[in-house]
Parts: structure tokens; C-alpha cells; sequence
């Protein structure tokens, strides 16, 4: 089966206008402006690219797949943090490598 992916240029610019504008980390929000998760990043970044997602990532976990390198646009990167057992967070590459997350430790929404 053959995918279409969908044009991540105005998910991009949306999020650069985030990122000058400011946005804030709250847990199982799911808009980067109001507040959201690493979780939240990737529903409401996926819901501008028309693709409905669960609103909740245990619902979503399903979903998604491992894949190997070469990575593309719209997948997900999973970072696991030892040794804080079970701790997990996820930023979505738009721009492989480079791509997006949202935390607390950056104090919101931030490129990598």
C-alpha cells in the first residue's frame, strides 16, 4: 500500500509563528498556544494536516509503528530518559533530521 504524506510547509510555518510567539507546556493539553504535552504537539500538528488522531496517546500508542532510518517527514521520535524508569517523550520530525517537541524542560515548544 502506498501512502501519501501529507505537505508539513504550513504545519512548519504555523509552528515557527509558535515558536516567536511563545507557547507553554501543560500535561494532556493539546494546543501548543493554549497549553499541551509532547503528546498534544503531535495531535494538534497532526489535525492541521487533516489526519485525526485519538485525543489521549494511550489510545494513539496503537497506531504507531517502529520504523528504521531513513527517517521521513511525520515520524515520530521517541526519547526514552534513564533512569527515570517508564519516563518517555515525543517530538515529530518534519524536516528530517530536525523536527519538533514540546516540554517542560524547554518551557515549551522548541526545534531539534
Amino acid at each position: 500500500m502506498i501512502i501519501t504524506l501529507p505537505e508539513t510547509r504550513p504545519v512548519i510555518e504555523q509552528l515557527q509563528a509558535i515558536l516567536e510567539t511563545g507557547s507553554r507546556c501543560a500535561p494532556r493539553g493539546l494546543d501548543p498556544v493554549l497549553g499541551c504535552d509532547c503528546y498534544g504537539l503531535i495531535y494538534w500538528s497532526f489535525a492541521r494536516a487533516g489526519i485525526v488522531l485519538p485525543p489521549r496517546v494511550e489510545e494513539a500508542e496503537a497506531l504507531f509503528t517502529i520504523v528504521s532510518p531513513p527517517y521521513q517527514a511525520w515520524d515520530l521520535a521517541l526519547f526514552n530518559f534513564q533512569p527515570y524508569q517508564g519516563a518517555r517523550h515525543l517530538g515529530l520530525l518534519l524536516e528530517p533530521p530536525s523536527g519538533y517537541q514540546l516540554g517542560k524542560t524547554t518551557n515549551g515548544l522548541s526545534r531539534f
